[in-house]
This record gives C-alpha cells, structure tokens and sequence, in this order.
C-alpha cells in the first residue's frame, strides 16, 4: 500500500514514516502542501495522511484537492487541535488524535472501506 503524509513536523514525518514502513508500507513525505499536491501530481497514492494544520493550504483544502485529483485514494487527518465532528462534509474519512496511536493507525489504514 502507497501513502503519503503530510505534516510540518519532522519528528512526526520520520516517526510515522518508520512505523509504516515497518509495516509494509510504501510512504512519501511532505512537509507541507505544495510538496504533497507535487507528489500527488506525480504518483497516485492509497492513501493520504495529513496533518489538519500545514501550510501555505490547511488539511481541509488540500483534502480536497487532492481527492478531485485521486478520486478513489482513502484520506485520513491527523490532529492535535481538531474534533472527529470537524470532518464531517469533507473528504476525510477518520481523524486521528495526536499524540497519535500508531497501532490503531495501522490497523485502519488495512481496514476496507466502508461504505
């Protein structure tokens, strides 16, 4: 599985991008917006995680954006600030909370999608 993630936190870029990659997972990181639409411009991921805070475009709108261009790429928030109710009407389908579970992480990103 391909995903990308999206965080302005470096720590969290090389610690999360460690754990996936651990288990079995293909990862890109980008530091912030302009770098993730690149990547998306340039590969079509399974997954995008993304931090709801980033710049110079927040979580929202690249979530957004970055369905218009993957319609079928699952896309889950990863936040220290946002409430599961702040995602409703867009197309993130699970928040996180930080400090984030990594585990539980993990295991969502094999669940399939429910419909």
């Amino acid at each position: 599985m391909t995903v990308l993630i999206v965080d302005d936190d470096k720590s969290m870029l090389l610690m999360l991008g460690l754990h996936l990659s651990r288990a079995g997972h293909k990862t890109t990181s980008a530091s912030d917006s302009d770098e993730a639409l690149a990547a998306l411009k340039e590969t079509p991921f399974d997954w995008l995680l993304l931090d709801g805070e980033i710049f110079p475009i927040d979580g929202f709108k690249l979530s957004r954006k970055a369905k218009d261009m993957h319609p079928n790429m699952r896309i889950a928030m990863l936040s220290g600030i946002y409430e599961p109710a702040d995602i409703k009407g867009q197309p993130i389908e699970k928040l996180f909370q930080k400090p984030l579970d990594t585990h539980a992480l993990i295991s969502y990103l094999r669940e399939p999608l429910r419909t």
